[in-house]
């Protein structure tokens, strides 16, 4: 199962809940996400460093403790609060990284810019800080409606309108990053955003990622 595959199950999960529920029922549904776990975790453990293994524990134990509480119970809504245990993941490996030098969304940046000024490092840290508040909402928003609203209303919303406030996000957050940076390296929305912000006069291209790394090595001198 290629990454792409599992990445489309994940966002197809609150569809597959809700088509569950009303198909199979709660203990069926519950031994099939169970049986789903006991195939794809193992592969998951050994293809992550095993520094990084504990961070699994979390989603997978989680996910499992959920799935045989939905299958011990035979209520549905059990399984209606994986949303808010990703969301709650997400936010606390965010959080963590507030309190490490590099900031999570630093990091990504530098993966695909290099060097960072320290202007566009502080920017890093608070947009890291505004996505802990959407994880925050989006799973309280998630686990409410798991509790109090029907399991339609529960569908649309993880289904659809928390994918939109994501997407809105992100772009939101690229509008304005071009605007006001105005610093293009290579990203697919480049083309788009320099034609709209374009570079302010004597900026220079910054350097990429891999031209950064080649400039540390010192050069042969055989």
């Amino acid at each position: 199962m290629t990454r792409r595959l599992q990445a489309a199950l994940a966002l197809a999960y609150p569809v597959g809940i809700y088509l569950g529920v009303r198909f199979l029922g709660a203990r069926a549904l519950a031994v099939c996400i169970a049986a789903l776990l006991f195939l794809r975790a193992p592969a998951a453990w050994r293809r992550v460093e095993p520094a990084e293994r504990r961070r699994l524990l979390l989603p997978l134990g989680g996910i499992a403790l959920l799935a045989g509480a939905a299958g011990l119970s035979g209520d549905p809504r059990t399984l209606l609060f994986v949303p808010s245990l990703i969301n709650a993941v997400l936010l606390l490996a965010f959080a963590r990284s507030l309190a490490a030098p590099r900031s999570m969304i630093e990091i990504f940046a530098r993966l695909q810019v290099g060097e960072l000024p320290p202007e566009e490092v502080a920017y890093c840290r608070t947009l890291t800080w505004i996505w802990c508040a959407f994880f925050a909402a989006n799973g309280l928003v998630a686990g409410w409606l798991a509790i109090a609203a029907p399991l339609e209303v529960w569908t649309l919303y993880t289904g659809l309108l928390s994918y939109l406030a994501i997407a809105l996000l992100f772009v939101g957050e690229i509008i304005y990053r071009s605007w006001r940076f105005r610093r293009y390296a290579g990203a697919f929305s480049d083309p788009v955003m320099r034609r709209l912000f374009p570079p302010r006069p004597g900026a220079r291209r910054p350097p990429s990622p891999e031209s950064s790394v080649r400039s540390r090595i010192p050069p042969d001198r055989s």
